[in-house]
């Protein structure tokens, strides 16, 4: 018994030596204000803090920063897309054609109260991309040109979910229909499309349930993943000559998709025809 307590008491008594080393900050970097890795240091001068939030235990609140020593480190981190989310399956004649229109115009968005239609321009100061569509038209045809500026983008939802709409002609100006833009417009029967648009983004017309019939037109190069999203009455699709690429899952849950027809040289996604029907033809232009 008495071995026992003596053991308990050297014990004790080690804990009591490292608790006062401790305090003492006898162990490294504990009293190093100006260490990088601790959460609230000073920012050294000319680096580029990155703050990540969520994921902590409260909801919120910054982790601990990590820092940069020029902006091209930083872009790396963040590996950023240019603003019209290009892909690198996007076929590079679309990217230069496009991307001359990744940003706005400093002017800011506008409205044309008669067409509905909110707009913004583009850098190349003619042309413009539409933002939203509020009005409540069933046939819509969209002018070339809004404000005094030539339409070339179809943007990022402006038709989302607006169930008036049974027709759209758009006009031969437009050269991109962003993701989403007619996403959910459940009552689109019909679109028409004319020469020089390059590009259908992600998911540009899913979710339109009525809609029959599209025209295609030839100077498509590339249809993004889920383009045509739950779009149970489509029954045929043509694609021109120019069509270079098809992204994953274009066409899934099309039930009644009977025939797709492409050039033999399309580059096709392992799941491009992921959701289609089993007796779908995939035919090929002469």
């Amino acid at each position: 018994m008495k071995r026992f307590f003596a053991a308990l008491a050297a014990f004790m008594l080690l804990l009591c030596v490292l608790s006062s080393a401790a305090e003492e900050g006898d162990y490294d970097g504990q009293d190093d204000a100006e260490d990088l890795d601790s959460p609230g240091a000073a920012v050294p001068e000319g680096a580029f803090p990155y703050s990540s939030y969520g994921g902590g235990e409260d909801e919120g609140e910054p982790e601990p920063d990590e820092y940069y020593d020029d902006e091209a480190e930083l872009d790396d981190y963040y590996d950023s897309e240019p603003v019209l989310d290009m892909t690198e399956q996007e076929t590079e004649s679309a990217k230069e054609k496009l991307n001359q229109y990744a940003g706005y115009h400093d002017d800011g968005w506008k409205s044309d109260e008669a067409l509905h239609m909110t707009y913004v321009g583009l850098p190349d100061g003619v042309s413009c991309k539409t933002l939203l569509y509020s009005g409540y038209d069933a046939d819509l045809v969209i002018p070339e040109k809004i404000g005094g500026l030539t339409v070339r983008v179809i943007g990022n939802s402006t038709f989302s979910g607006r169930e008036n709409l049974k027709s759209v002609v758009l006009p031969n100006t437009v050269e991109l229909i962003e993701e989403r833009a007619f996403f959910g417009c459940v009552n689109l029967r019909s679109i028409t499309m004319q020469e020089g648009v390059l590009m259908l983004e992600r998911a540009s017309f899913g979710a339109c349930t009525a809609l029959e019939e599209i025209l295609i037109p030839q100077s498509v190069e590339y249809v993004g993943e889920f383009a045509f999203l739950k779009c149970p009455l489509l029954s045929e699709l043509t694609f021109g000559e120019n069509l270079r690429e098809i992204g994953p899952n274009a066409f899934y849950l099309c039930e009644s998709l009977k025939k797709v027809t492409i050039p033999r040289e399309t580059e096709l996604d392992e799941a491009s025809w992921e959701g289609v029907p089993e007796d779908m033809e995939i035919a090929y232009l002469d």
